[in-house]
């Protein structure tokens, strides 16, 4: 998927997760009742969630330092084709 596609996706979901937390509040809503096996699937949800998230920086990071050092080593003339 291009960028331009998953930016707007997060902005919905960011929306989406910040009224449920909102909604939450207002109606006093306390995560702390919920059955202890459901609290470990969602801590284990963000911790794959987070895991995800370092993989992907990860990824990008290492893309755009290969593109960077490319572009010096086509600034300096040499052909990579070969």
């Amino acid at each position: 998927m291009r960028a331009d596609r998953i930016g707007p996706l997060f902005l919905v979901l960011g929306l989406v997760v910040g009224g449920a937390a909102g909604i939450g509040l207002l109606t006093a809503f306390e995560p702390a009742q919920l059955p202890p096996a459901l609290l470990n699937v969602a801590a284990y949800k963000l911790t794959f969630l987070a895991a995800g998230g370092l993989l992907a920086a990860g990824a990008l990071l290492l893309r755009r330092g290969r593109r960077s050092a490319n572009r010096g080593v086509e600034r300096r003339g040499v052909d990579l084709a070969h």
